[in-house]
């Protein structure tokens, strides 16, 4: 069984509605500026503000480019040394931006987890459960025997019907499904009081997305573990999270309690973006040489006396080009 909505901890993200006593982590106009190839900075991330709940799922929605991994990085400072990050970040009451290394690594990986997308964080000449324990050994003064008894435990709660086995396998010997659960398990080893998992279920298939957030639920249920989980997936978001923040451009759009975001938007990208996400079987309901997607809005930034259009959306129909104004050219296919 996923996880369902929750009414009464919606409540408690930052987003206009009621405010949890217990908040874990706020942010405060958040801004990053990355300086580009070109020496040109250019600001994925601008004036973000939000609040994350003890117990608390918060999703975090918005197509690829939004800023998503960009924030998330910048929550637990992976970004790189070129970056700029202005705001505040208060973990457990922690300002994380004040923190020196030593402290820094201390929360990171204990505390404060991230979940990467991508399994190719593992590394692929050791062992996987050796990578476990490595986890383990930074954060826990414990013995290698006990860490390599606790590494076990966890693999068999990630479903592994030998965790034996998948502890003695080399990441190149698992499936990627598999591969993305031990990424899970790296996240979740030392129980965290905050997961940020960035797309998690986006490589793996409908039934390990479901194990995924099995797991998930679970760590939500049986140790009070928030969650941030980052994705573009709507169906994903409605099922894993009690709130909803809606990403586009670098900025929080709309956000609030998952059910109310995703049946009543008030945001004109928000309806968009989920009547984007409604297209399965078009093809099958529709005259496609007539079918007219959905477009997002355009979005427009002025910068001085320069006007820029930030992710221009524009429809093709069959035998139509475009000119690079946008103005149709029926007929032409060149």
């Amino acid at each position: 069984m996923l996880l369902a909505v929750s009414k009464t901890s919606a409540r408690c993200a930052g987003t206009g509605d009621q405010v949890s006593p217990n908040v874990l982590l706020r942010v405060s106009d958040l801004k990053v500026t990355i300086v580009a190839g070109s020496g040109n900075p250019v600001q994925p991330v601008d004036a973000v503000s939000f609040k994350v709940g003890t117990g608390e799922a918060v999703g975090l929605l918005g197509e690829s480019g939004a800023g998503k991994t960009t924030l998330a990085r910048a929550l637990l400072r992976l970004l790189p040394a070129s970056s700029r990050v202005e705001g505040s970040i208060e973990f457990e009451g922690v300002p994380l931006l004040s923190l020196g290394a030593r402290d820094l690594r201390a929360v990171r990986g204990d505390k404060l987890a991230l979940i990467h997308q991508d399994s190719g964080v593992l590394n692929p000449v050791r062992r996987v459960g050796e990578q476990l324990v490595d986890v383990l050994r930074a954060h826990r003064p414990w013995k290698r025997q006990r860490c390599r008894e606790e590494a076990l435990s966890v693999l068999q709660q990630m479903y592994f019907e030998d965790p034996s086995r998948i502890y003695s396998a080399y990441p190149h010997q698992l499936s990627g499904g598999e591969q993305q659960r031990i990424v899970v398990a790296q996240g979740l080893i030392c129980r965290p009081s905050l997961v940020v998992a960035d797309e998690p279920t986006a490589s793996v298939d409908r039934d390990t997305a479901s194990q995924i957030l099995r797991i998930f639920r679970k760590g939500k249920e049986s140790f009070g573990t928030s969650f941030i989980l980052i994705s573009h997936d709507v169906h994903v978001l409605a099922q894993a999270t009690d709130t909803i923040m809606v990403m586009h451009a670098g900025r929080i759009l709309e956000s609030g309690p998952t059910e109310r975001v995703l049946k009543n938007p008030t945001h004109p990208y928000t309806c968009a973006l989920l009547r984007c996400s409604d297209l399965t079987g078009y093809e099958r309901r529709h005259d496609t040489a007539r079918l007219r997607l959905p477009v997002i809005p355009e979005m427009h930034l002025d910068v001085d006396d320069m006007e820029v259009v930030r992710n221009l959306r524009s429809n093709l129909n069959r035998q139509d080009s475009y000119s690079y104004d946008g103005n149709p050219r029926p007929g032409q296919t060149d």
